[in-house]
Parts: structure tokens; C-alpha cells; sequence
């Protein structure tokens, strides 16, 4: 590796740190999708999530960002679900014919479709409608 190489990694790895830190914190530490917090003194179980790829936009404003738990993450990323605005509320908009689940516990995705999205009291960040909407057409959701 060339030391040019060294210095976009490193780069990287800052800008990377730097919207996680700006994401997590902007939302709380708090899953739009479940509403889920869980942290410890010095970790908390959500990812910070991007609606639009930064390879693609190039975009950096935390507001292209959601707060997410690992599975809610992943099923965003794989177009199972979005989030679509409706009035002043932005409802979890969910790809059923795209799965099967089942769940002891009953916690399942499909139960979550026309729900609001759950941002804490304290959030002080709210996603960009425009990257929403562009991760609902990406993923034909729309």
C-alpha cells in the first residue's frame, strides 16, 4: 500500500467514526424502527445506518443517517423496509411479499407497517426525506 493509500484509509476511518458518533448521539442511541435503546458506560447496541451510500453521494451530513439495531440495519439495507413521510410523522413502510418471519417472542417486521417511526424526545436529529426517498426507490419501495 502507498502511502497515498494509507491516507485515504485513515481518512476513512475518520469520516466513518465521525457520522457514527454524529448519528448515535443525534438519535439518541435510540432504533427508528423499534424505538430499541440499550447502552452501556461505554457502548450502545445501535448502528449508525446510511440511507444513501456514501460511494454513491458522497454524502457525509448525519442526516443521511439512521440509528439502527443490527437486524433492523440489515433489514434496511436489504430493502425489506423504509420509512415514507406522511404528514409530520414518517411511518415504517414494509416489503411483506419479500420475506417470510415468525418469532416466539412476536416481535416480527410485518407488524411494524403504518407505524411511526420512534425517535426519542431528546433526538435531536430527524433523517433528509430526499435520502429516504431515494433509498425507497432504490429498493423499489415506493
Amino acid at each position: 500500500m502507498t502511502e497515498a493509500d494509507d491516507f485515504k484509509v485513515s481518512q476513512k476511518k475518520v469520516r466513518d467514526s465521525r457520522f457514527k458518533s454524529e448519528v448515535l448521539g443525534g438519535h439518541y442511541f435510540t432504533c427508528a424502527l423499534t424505538g430499541y435503546r440499550l447502552d452501556t458506560e461505554t457502548t450502545s447496541i445501535v448502528q449508525a445506518a446510511r440511507m444513501r451510500q456514501h460511494a454513491v453521494s458522497g454524502n457525509d451530513d448525519p442526516r443521511n443517517g439512521l440509528a439502527l439495531t443490527p437486524d433492523a440495519h440489515w433489514m434496511f439495507d436489504n430493502g425489506l423496509w423504509t420509512a415514507v413521510p406522511v404528514g409530520n410523522d414518517l411511518l415504517v413502510q414494509v416489503a411483506t411479499s419479500r420475506f417470510t418471519e415468525s418469532s416466539p417472542s412476536g416481535r416480527r417486521l410485518a407488524t411494524l407497517q403504518g407505524k411511526p417511526s420512534h425517535f426519542h424526545a431528546h433526538a435531536r436529529l430527524r433523517p433528509m426525506i430526499g435520502c429516504l426517498a431515494w433509498h425507497a426507490r432504490k429498493h423499489r419501495l415506493l
